[in-house]
C-alpha cells in the first residue's frame, strides 16, 4: 500500500508540473511595464529613459532597470529605444531578438 501511495504521488506530481503554464522573463517585463503604465496619470520619454510617475526605466548594463533604486526588470537586452509619439513604443533586443511594446500615451 505504501509504494502504491508514493508512486502515485509521484505521478501526481509529474502531471502538475507538466501542465504548469510557461512565461518568459521578457513577457513577464512586459507585463510589469503595462502594470506600471495603467496605474499611472504621468508619462514621459526621450529616447533612452521612460518615466512612469516616479519611476524610470532606463538600460544600464544588459539590463533594463526601474528608479530609484535598482530592480532589474529585465537582464541579458543588447539594446533598448524608446519611440515616443503616440503610441509610445518600447523597442528592445533579448536575447538576439528584437521585441516591441507599445501602448497610448495617458490623456490629460
Amino acid at each position: 500500500m505504501m509504494v502504491l501511495l508514493h508512486v502515485s504521488s509521484l505521478i501526481l506530481r509529474i502531471l502538475i508540473n507538466h501542465n504548469t503554464p510557461f512565461i518568459a522573463q521578457n513577457e513577464l517585463f512586459e507585463l510589469q511595464i503595462l502594470n506600471l503604465y495603467t496605474k499611472t496619470n504621468a508619462v514621459t520619454c526621450d529616447k533612452s529613459l521612460l518615466t512612469i510617475d516616479e519611476s524610470e526605466i532606463v538600460f544600464d548594463r544588459e539590463r533594463i532597470i526601474k528608479r530609484p533604486g535598482y530592480e532589474i526588470l529585465l537582464q541579458d537586452v543588447q539594446s533598448i529605444e524608446f519611440s515616443c509619439s503616440n503610441p509610445i513604443k518600447l523597442i528592445y533586443v533579448y536575447k538576439g531578438n528584437r521585441y516591441e511594446l507599445s501602448f497610448e500615451k495617458p490623456k490629460g
